[in-house]
């Protein structure tokens, strides 16, 4: 996870928030994370929307973002899943 955190340029998440993140991922819905081609993409997203939290980024265009960089090809997901996307990283990936 430190290799994505690098990538973001953010400080990387202990190991139990990442297994906290990916757990209320899976809870979101099970595709989110299955739909995945790989761990890191998954840690490089979620890490992006704690810099753009950090940054004040402007909360409908963070949606957007979210929703967009977090479907795939086995979901595209709704507003509501996409707030609660949002909410999961805040208090996980983003928490320390």
């Amino acid at each position: 996870m430190a290799n994505a955190a690098k990538v973001v340029g953010v400080p990387a998440p202990s190991s139990d928030a990442v297994a906290a993140y990916v757990a209320e991922l899976d809870a979101i819905d099970p595709a989110i994370v299955a739909g995945r081609p790989t761990a890191m993409s998954l840690m490089v997203n979620g890490l992006g929307t704690c810099r753009a939290l950090a940054a004040n980024r402007d909360p409908q265009h963070l949606l957007v973002e979210t929703m967009l960089s977090f479907g795939n090809e086995q979901i595209e997901l709704t507003r509501e899943q996409g707030t609660r996307v949002v909410d999961a990283i805040r208090r996980t990936l983003c928490a320390g």
